[in-house]
């Protein structure tokens, strides 16, 4: 097009040189305070979140939870909302901590209950196939797996 265009910043400002190297002071002052506030509102999300992901994880879990774990956990949970509640950051910080050592015991306990309902007699095929040894010739012989070899070649 031939026409050229430019576009030209500047910093405009109405304040005096002092004014912006007092601001400037004041924040680096108060720097140190601003840092322990975003590391209390960091403690307090992280905090809030795990209590959220445990009522979620006791909730999916069902009765797969032992009623001994699921009250603990629970009184982890409404520990770390209290505390939140109170503006408390050493209570909150270790109420999370709690909650966090024991949240994995939910896992344990669904994969506890999960394995002991398979016993010695399940086997491995999917849900609904025949069990090893009968129908050879449908291949249940190989797992019970539709598995089919193939060749590719790259085009």
């Amino acid at each position: 097009t031939g026409k050229e265009n430019r576009v030209t910043i500047t910093g405009s400002t109405t304040l005096q040189k002092e004014e912006v190297e007092r601001m400037v002071k004041e924040a680096e002052a108060h720097a140190d305070e601003d840092r322990k506030r975003a590391e209390a509102v960091e403690t307090r999300n992280r905090a809030d979140h795990l209590a959220f992901q445990a009522e979620k994880a006791l909730n999916d879990a069902g009765d797969k939870v032992p009623e001994a774990l699921r009250t603990d956990i629970e009184g982890k949970v409404k520990a770390i909302r209290e505390a939140i509640a109170a503006n408390d950051d050493a209570a909150i910080k270790t109420a999370h901590d709690e909650l966090q050592a024991v949240i994995s015991k939910i896992g344990e306990a669904v994969y506890a209950s999960t394995s002991a309902g398979s016993g010695p007699d399940s086997h491995d095929g999917p849900a609904g196939s025949e069990p090893p040894g009968e129908g050879a010739a449908s291949g249940a012989a190989h797992g019970g797996d539709d598995v089919v070899d193939a060749e590719f070649k790259e085009v």
